[in-house]
């Protein structure tokens, strides 16, 4: 599994995009670009986005 990085962008079903701020062992915390809200997620709920 790739390891994420503080600074990556990720992508959520539900929440949309989202830059990595924070790794955890099993989640990631999240700064979504819609909302602008921060939130704790499952890794396995987010995809990498390669630019």
């Amino acid at each position: 599994m790739y390891p994420f990085l503080a600074g990556d962008k990720v992508e959520h079903p539900e929440l949309g995009r989202g830059v990595v701020i924070q790794w955890q062992p099993a989640k990631l915390l999240v700064k979504w670009e819609k909302s602008g809200k921060v939130s704790l997620v499952p890794k396995t709920e987010v995809q990498l986005i390669k630019e």
